[in-house]
């Protein structure tokens, strides 16, 4: 394991290089400083088989093997203090219990000033990695003690004859020592007589090279003291991964004392016995069709068969399937050439149905009286062929595991040309393997020169291998840092096996770290807080300038003491190490003491410390600050606080104290009333944390108000309004006075905050009652002028209509103009009882009668579908209303309900008395303590959202269709209930239907009255004079008509000014004064006092399109007073005027 004391570079959770390495192919995952898993990437829970669930949160101590927990519980808090790069191998566990090995890099991510933030680790399985080395050791060593103990001599030489390598058994045969073959040829040890032949077989052999095809020779070899030994040497080809040959492998026999029997018996009848009864080989005779004639006895002990069940079968019969081609084409061959002689290797089948590889050597002799047929040899070469083979799958697996090696490899002959690479170095240097193999290591190395790279190749072969770091070239044209490791080989003319490995994020780490410890040092030492790092014993290892200024010792001289000669604590050796022991475990200890300074006077200190590693070696971190200002302003505070904590702690307003960077020093009861944070809670805090400057509010930047407390003059005081948040997260509005207060030499400012949620309500509500007084000015004067016109088109409609038969065509057309006239005029009231610019006129009523009154009509209104449920309150209070404006309010009501349910469904109107005390006045804003009649409409529709609720109040706000409403259904209701002094309230959510509640005043000592409902003809005029005054012509011209057609004599006057004159000119007695409120000159209340003073006896009916304060107040009739709504009907005005003129 190696650590590490820097990072390369700083590195967030949001960095592209963290994000992308989620979606990356290798396994990973970050740890906080608990150790505990904070992200992990989709790849490592494949690899271990986890859930994402099962792994964030757990401490990474829980899925590996337990016998490393504690190595890296150890490794781990020191990699925390001091380091950035962890390094390590060790077993995970998988969730089903199994374990794999992996190599694990883990970079500690820090902020800015040092602190950790979390580790990122990297992951490798290295399990099948490890497996294939423990198993390429083992094959090594059995293949290295095979090659040592066989009995045959081994070697393998290149295709000219030079011996690349040879077996230890030649010194056992030969007496050479198998180094000495290396370099020399095959061609120097063969005796003169056999070299012609030799090389002839040997030119033949490699001329037309096969994988499949061996040859068998035998000749005389030198051995080491001169003599010769025969030998039978067999060969084969070997070809490399692309198809080529390149070496030749055999094995040789020593065959010298066979040699020598067989030319001593060769001529003997006793020869040929000994030969047939004791040679290793199986004989065989085989006529010229192929019969056998003749099986040696000892073919029963490698093969199983008699031989009396062999002769006179066919000589291939037992050969291998497989084989049988090559062995048909030999025997042809063989029958062909007298004296011929031929050799091939295949698999012979024993009588227990196995196989035996064996190597067949036949002779043609034919021709030959005593033999008389084809003389062969059988030779079990099975031992042989499985060695040949475990040789074969060695080298493959050597191959095979250097291709796969994540380190690149290379193979380079003694000149520098590359001739094997495997596909690592390929990804390392973005070349293909066939790009490679035609290029030399000058044309990657990029430092050194083709002399530089001659003389290392030297002296590598000098001193057998070497190590070093170099830089090489990718193809790309980049270069990369690549630790080499080199091992000469003396074979095949001498070649240089070669391991790479990139080092570029090793270089970096070691550059970063020596940046990290310069920056290090850097922090330390413009600390503002005095650095004493010691070890156990309490020696000061690093001291930084602010130690040194603190204490009035010089760092030279800090250096050489202990740590107890500043701090008084008397901790020993054992407090030291048990206190690191706590602060390694994650422990944070801030503490107070007292330090001495060199002349021997002391200031109080408030220390910090941490558990770090120096050296390899356990040191506790202590930051102390001098905190003697901090003493003197807290006992400056502390001989005021007698005085002042009384009216502090009683204040009805918040009080904070803070310096001038906004760190919360004191505050009082009401500033923890106001924000729901304890004392405690608030003095962690700044004020920033309690009115931060985000988008939406008004609070300024941070930094403007910093700006401007360092600029803030003691006696300054300055008033703002802000906007704060209590700890729940709820923000209320606030108007601050803010000043400045010497504490000593320090300046504290003092807050003194005001909750004005209320303050802001009534602002709110008062802005909204202005807005609707407008909306309402102006719906009146609206109304008025609409009026004038509508009494035209009314009246004028009216009488047209009196005067044509009901069957005539113009009827129904003039009767819709009516109807439109009649509908349109319904609006204008709406908008007048929304502005409150209805006249009405209150009586004292029981609300149960009027809804009584209204349930039948009600009923047919909203329809059969829907259940109209009446709940009258018991002894219910009287009102004062005008009993029409409550039918608007029920009309209006049942109206808006039956809309929202929109098919089955109920409403249900209640009444009960209602008392508000002072207490309920919060929960019903709107109402003022008294006593109430409650009117209720509730239905089960389809119920409102907020947004909607916010609007329901607002003329011509409408949530129907196109010609489905006006939007002044509501604002009517809510205009009828201010007027009347009442006020409403409702409750509404999406699918569970809306409840408005009217609150009314109560009556006090009155009678309900009853309306007359009775409509009969309108009354007649009796010849009366009528003196009518209305400033619009066209209404002018059309009240005569109306009145003269009811019977009436009139004087019709434009002006008020004319009128006057026209009574006093007149003859007959005025009876009537029928007037306009609001005309030019004088209004309609002036104009009447005026004529009564002249004609003491004369009535007077006002008209107006809406009322005004000339005769009402806010829309109520005075006392005593007539009025006429516009536009009015012609059976209506002759009531009215009947009316007035009847009353006494």
């Amino acid at each position: 394991m190696t650590i590490n004391q820097k990072r390369p570079e700083h590195i967030t959770a949001t960095d592209p290089s963290v994000i992308s390495i989620m979606d990356a192919p290798m396994p990973y995952q970050a740890l906080n400083e608990q150790g505990e898993c904070v992200a992990v990437n989709q790849t490592l829970l494949d690899v271990l088989g986890y859930a994402r669930r099962d792994l964030i949160g757990k401490n990474f101590a829980e899925i590996i093997h337990p016998d490393r927990v504690t190595h890296f519980k150890r490794k781990f808090s020191n990699i925390k203090a001091i380091g950035e790069l962890y390094e390590d191998e060790f077993e995970m566990v998988k969730k089903g219990g199994g374990t794999i090995l992996v190599s694990f890099n883990g970079k500690i991510q820090r902020d800015a000033q040092g602190g950790f933030i979390r580790m990122h680790c990297i992951f490798q399985d290295i399990t099948e990695r490890r497996r294939a080395e423990i198993q390429l050791r083992e094959k090594s060593v059995l293949l290295q003690n095979i090659t040592d103990h066989m009995l045959d001599m081994v070697g393998i030489t290149d295709l000219t004859g030079v011996f690349t390598y040879m077996g230890p058994s030649v010194h056992r045969i030969l007496g050479y020592e198998a180094e000495q073959f290396v370099g020399t040829s095959v061609f120097d040890y063969v005796h003169p007589d056999d070299a012609e032949y030799i090389a002839s077989e040997f030119a033949a052999f490699t001329a037309d090279p096969s994988p499949d095809t061996t040859r068998t020779v035998e000749y005389r070899q030198r051995c080491a003291d001169g003599s010769y030994l025969w030998l039978e040497t067999k060969g084969k080809i070997l070809f490399d991964d692309h198809g080529s040959p390149y070496a030749l492998f055999f094995n040789s026999r020593d065959v010298n004392e066979r040699k020598h029997a067989v030319d001593a018996l060769r001529n003997t009848e006793s020869f040929k016995r000994k030969m047939v009864a004791n040679i290793g080989d199986v004989i065989v005779i085989v006529d010229g069709q192929g019969i056998i004639r003749y099986k040696s006895l000892n073919i029963e002990k490698w093969f199983g068969w008699k031989p009396e069940e062999l002769v006179g079968t066919g000589v291939l019969q037992n050969v291998h399937p497989e084989d049988m081609g090559a062995a048909e084409q030999i025997l042809g061959s063989l029958l062909d050439v007298p004296n011929a002689t031929r050799t091939m290797e295949c698999r012979y089948r024993c009588k227990d149905g196995s196989y035996k590889w064996i190597r067949i050597t036949g002779v043609n002799l034919l021709h030959e009286p005593d033999i008389g047929g084809i003389l062969g040899n059988y030779r079990d070469i099975t031992e042989r062929k499985n060695a040949e083979q475990m040789s074969l799958e060695r080298e493959q697996y050597l191959k095979s595991i250097l291709q796969t090696t994540v380190d690149g490899f290379w193979v380079v002959d003694r000149h520098g040309k590359i001739i094997d690479v495997n596909e690592a170095y390929c990804r390392m240097s973005g070349y293909t393997q066939t790009e490679l193999l035609a290029m030399a290591i000058n044309d990657l190395d990029a430092m050194e020169t083709p002399d530089d790279t001659r003389e290392r190749i030297r002296r590598i072969m000098v001193n057998g291998s070497a190590i070093f770091e170099t830089c090489h070239r990718r193809k790309d044209g980049s270069s990369f840092k690549i630790e080499m490791s080199v091992t000469f080989i003396d074979i095949q003319g001498g070649q240089f096996i070669c391991f790479g490995r990139d080092v570029t994020e090793r270089q970096e780490a070691f550059e970063a770290l020596q940046e990290s410890e310069a920056r290090f040092k850097t922090i330390i030492e413009n600390l503002p807080g005095g650095v004493f790092a010691h070890d156990f014993t309490g020696r000061l290892l690093i001291v930084n300038a602010a130690a040194a200024k603190n204490t009035g010792y010089t760092v030279q001289e800090l250096r050489s003491l202990n740590v107890a000669n500043i701090d008084s604590g008397g901790y020993t050796r054992d407090d030291r190490e048990q206190l690191w022991n706590s602060l390694n475990l994650g422990e944070v200890l801030t503490i107070e003491s007292s330090h001495t300074r060199k002349d021997g006077s002391q200031y109080p200190a408030e220390i910090h410390l941490n558990a770090i590693m120096l050296d390899r070696q356990p040191a506790i971190l202590a930051i102390a600050f001098d905190i003697s200002e901090r003493r003197q302003v807290q006992a400056a505070l502390s001989e005021s606080e007698e005085k002042h904590r009384s009216l502090f702690n009683q204040s009805a307003e918040g009080i904070y104290l803070h310096d001038v960077e906004g760190k919360i020093l004191d505050v009082n009861q009401m500033a923890c009333m106001q924000t729901g944070y304890t004392k405690e809670e608030l003095l962690r805090l700044t004020v920033f944390d309690l009115h931060p400057a985000e988008p939406g509010t008004i609070n300024l930047p941070k930094e403007e108000v910093l700006r401007m407390w360092q600029q803030w003059q003691p006696g300054q005081i300055a008033t703002v309004q802000a906007e704060h948040r209590r700890k729940d997260g709820t923000p209320f509005p606030v108007e601050v006075s803010i000043g400045l207060i010497q504490y000593g030499e320090r300046s504290i400012i003092q807050s003194i905050v005001k909750d004005i949620s209320d303050r802001k309500a009534l602002e709110a509500r008062l802005l909204q009652a202005q807005k609707m007084e407008s909306i309402g000015r102006l719906a009146g004067g609206v109304a008025h002028d609409y009026n004038n016109m509508l009494s035209v088109i009314v009246g004028y409609t009216e009488m047209a209509l009196e005067k044509i038969r009901p069957e005539d065509p113009l009827y129904a057309e003039l009767m819709e103009v009516y109807q439109a006239g009649k509908r349109s005029t319904d609006i204008t009231r709406q908008l007048l009882a929304f502005a409150r610019k209805q006249t009405i006129d209150p009586k004292a009523v029981d609300l149960n009668n009027i809804v009584e009154s209204m349930l039948r009509m009600l009923s047919r209104l909203i329809g059969e579908d829907i259940d109209l449920n009446w709940r009258p309150g018991s002894q219910l209070w009287l009102l004062k209303m005008d009993p029409a404006q409550v039918d608007q309010i029920l009309v209006n009501l049942c109206v808006n309900a039956r809309d929202a349910i929109g098919g089955v469904g109920e409403v249900t109107i209640e009444t009960r008395n209602f008392t508000i005390d002072v207490d309920d006045v919060q929960a019903h804003k709107d109402g003022a303590p008294g006593d109430y009649v409650m009117l209720a409409v509730s239905d089960n529709g389809v119920g409102m959202d907020k947004a909607t609720l916010d609007n329901i109040f607002e003329p011509f706000f409408t949530t129907k269709g196109i010609s489905e409403g006006t939007g002044l259904g509501l604002p009517t209701v809510y205009g009828i209930v201010k007027q009347n002094n009442g006020f409403v309230t409702v409750y509404s959510e999406p699918g569970g239907g809306t409840i408005f509640r009217i609150y009314l005043p109560r009556l006090f000592e009155a009678q309900p009255q009853r309306a007359s409902t009775d409509r009969t003809a309108a009354p007649s005029g009796r010849g009366e004079t009528v003196l009518l005054v209305e400033d619009e012509p066209s209404i002018l011209r059309l009240g005569e008509m109306m009145l003269k057609r009811l019977g009436y004599q009139v004087l019709a006057s434009g002006t008020p000014s004319q009128a006057i004159q026209m009574a006093s000119k007149s003859k007959i007695r005025i009876d009537l004064l029928m007037t306009d409120v609001v005309m030019p000159e004088m209004n309609g209340r002036q104009l009447a006092e005026h004529l009564n003073a002249l004609f003491p006896s004369i009535r007077t009916l006002f008209m107006s399109g809406y009322t005004a304060d000339v005769i009402a107040h806010r829309g109520v009739l005075d006392e005593g007073m007539h009025f006429i709504q516009k536009p009015f009907s012609l059976h209506d005005l002759g009531v009215k005027v009947r009316a007035v003129l009847d009353d006494n």
